[in-house]
């Protein structure tokens, strides 16, 4: 009886086998995207949602700012994070041209948008390197530079943005320099963060500076004793 059963049972146990392998391999059927919940927040607890737009920096034509912009608006985006060129905005000491970052900033705040300008890119005149032909990936030559650009920015900018991050990655070769020749950014860039940060709270004493985003790759050298945070 046991031998005319064994056969049987290892006929259905492979035909659930087979019935398993196809419910897992299938495709799920979802519902249609539009009109679903996505998250929702918890009373109380903030929940901005914030997005990087590259190439969004002085120079992009008006009409696709605005674009942009709109599509953000949609999504439910609450921050933008703009590129602020130094090198553009002071082409000379003392001389400032925000005409163009003003009509950004501007065009967000129109539409609810928060904007956190990322300053970045020295001027020829204060880099440390001027003859280099990458003379703006290089900190400025004194921190006075950047310590007056950065009160000028927060007198110009008082009651439109409340906060400012210096720099994109300087722990990558593509964006900041070794100006010493110690092998590290750590220590230019911690100097340049506390004049920036002097800067803008001389400038108003309600805005916030943050350092940047690191990112750490092996394929550049990190930038020793960096570390991201806003006061």
């Amino acid at each position: 009886m046991l031998r005319r059963l064994l056969p049987l049972t290892a006929f259905f146990i492979v035909l659930l086998v087979i019935f398993g392998l196809l419910f897992v391999n299938q495709t799920p059927t979802l519902p249609p995207c539009e009109g679903n919940v996505t998250y929702t927040l918890t009373p109380g607890v903030n929940g901005s949602l914030g997005v990087l737009i590259v190439y969004m920096d002085p120079g992009i034509s008006h009409e696709r700012a605005e674009a942009v912009f709109d599509a953000a608006n949609k999504v439910g985006t609450k921050w933008v994070r703009i590129g602020f060129i130094w090198a553009l905005a002071e082409p000379s000491p003392g001389e400032y041209n925000f005409t163009e970052f003003d009509w950004i900033i501007n065009a967000a705040l129109e539409r609810n948008l928060s904007v956190l300008p990322v300053v970045m890119f020295t001027p020829k005149w204060a880099s440390g390197k001027p003859d280099a032909e990458d003379y703006y990936l290089y900190p400025p030559a004194k921190g006075e530079y950047l310590r007056d650009f950065a009160k000028a920015l927060a007198i110009h900018y008082r009651g439109k943005i409340t906060h400012w991050e210096l720099w994109n990655e300087p722990d990558m070769r593509g964006f900041l320099k070794d100006l010493d020749g110690d092998g590290s950014t750590a220590d230019e860039y911690a100097e340049m963060l506390a004049y920036f940060y002097g800067g803008i709270k001389a400038g108003d004493r309600m805005q916030r500076s943050s350092s940047a985003g690191l990112p750490i790759r092996r394929s550049s050298p990190p930038a020793r004793g960096t570390t991201s945070g806003s006061s």
